[in-house]
């Protein structure tokens, strides 16, 4: 059965054709979601985005959905990246504090490391517990990162990644909902398993 997925599709959320060609690849059927009508026939949902919380915060309320994701979300399978991982969360400390969809117990701080952010390129993730999401994931596999903010460590966590001097969540997940904190458009064969597990679910 071809899955429907709905793309959460907001102002400078991200790669949004990148990742429809990804998602189609794998033998999705891709919809657009920009108002409340359009959570309906969709499968699962995808929450991309990048930039900054705030910002994709702002857009949710000039959007007028925030409420209506968190209905769906509460009930369909869904993936969020990146910034959409974060926003799965409590609240992030990022340009003063904004309010997530509290899906996880957890906040977005800032990644304390002596290093330079934010992180950009790739790197490997150390998976903590098995999920339907990492199946056939290993340390071979390369993910593409572009943050200085983070999720919290939380019973929720998958997989953390290191960065030099530091550990940080790189995948959550609580029943059906999941979240990743690397680009799956822009990590290859390895965001290509991550896309294919998510169908699966």
């Amino acid at each position: 059965m071809i899955n429907k997925i709905g793309i959460l599709k907001l102002e400078n959320c991200g790669n949004i054709s990148s990742l429809k060609n990804s998602f189609e690849y794998c033998g999705a059927s891709i919809k657009f979601i920009e108002k409340r009508n359009d959570f309906k026939n969709v499968d699962k949902i995808l929450i991309p985005g990048v930039g900054s919380f705030s910002e994709f915060r702002k857009n949710l309320n000039n959007k007028h959905i925030f409420e209506d994701l968190l209905v769906n979300v509460e009930k369909k399978p869904t993936l969020g990246i990146c910034i959409g991982m974060q926003v799965l969360g409590k609240k992030s400390e990022e340009n003063g504090i904004n309010e997530g969809l509290n899906i996880f117990d957890c906040n977005i701080v800032k990644i304390k490391t002596s290093k330079k952010l934010p992180i950009i390129g790739y790197n490997k993730i150390n998976v903590l517990k098995k999920s339907d999401l990492t199946k056939n994931i290993d340390e071979k596999d390369l993910f593409y990162f572009m943050h200085s903010y983070a999720v919290e460590t939380s019973k929720n966590d998958i997989a953390n990644v290191r960065y030099y001097d530091t550990f940080y969540t790189s995948i959550i997940a609580k029943d059906h909902i999941f979240g990743v904190q690397f680009h799956i458009e822009k990590s290859k064969e390895s965001g290509l398993k991550i896309i294919q597990n998510f169908l699966k679910i």
